[in-house]
């Protein structure tokens, strides 16, 4: 096989598993939830992600993450985190700070070489008067912001904990 046929057959590998993690948000009512994924790079690949799936409570998980790299290595250990991320978010169904402590536990003990920003946030489709009551954790990530019917925005910026993967940082 030719050099350029290798890497024809890793890129399309690659850029179907992205395609394949980055699904359509579940319709919920009561919330409005858009995506949409810019990838940085020419190739398409790498380790940005988002993710909205329900919860057990009723609640609504939202994730966006971004593993460093843009590669084929980077879009696997997306999948990878992706997959921890939501199974301890249903499984367990803690706070977000409680679940991003809990990914960076596994990736630190079964030592994946990885750094990745994480912002997870749990929303309530009820809305009260006050608005939909929503809680985060941020490992790194650019902070998140709330676009309000009326177009104006809110940025909720908090002070952020490490990103994940670092071997001696301390828990989210």
């Amino acid at each position: 096989m030719r050099q350029g046929d290798l890497y024809d057959t890793a890129r399309n590998t690659a850029l179907t598993l992205q395609r394949a993690m980055l699904t359509a948000p579940p319709p919920v009512d009561g919330l409005d939830i858009a995506v949409r994924y810019r990838p940085a790079g020419h190739d398409e690949v790498g380790g940005d992600w988002y993710d909205a799936f329900p919860l057990d409570t009723g609640e609504i998980g939202l994730v966006v993450s971004d593993i460093a790299g843009h590669d084929l290595t980077a879009a696997t250990v997306m999948g990878q985190v992706r997959s921890m991320l939501r199974g301890f978010a249903i499984h367990d169904g803690g706070p977000p700070d409680q679940t991003l402590t809990a990914v960076d536990h596994v990736i630190r003990t079964l030592q994946l070489t990885l750094l990745a920003t994480c912002l997870y946030a749990r929303v309530d489709p009820q809305p009260t008067a006050e608005g939909h009551a929503v809680t985060w954790s941020n490992a790194g990530h650019s902070a998140p912001v709330i676009l309000h019917p009326d177009g104006s925005t809110t940025v909720l910026d908090s002070p952020r904990d490490p990103v994940l993967g670092i071997p001696s940082a301390a828990p989210c």
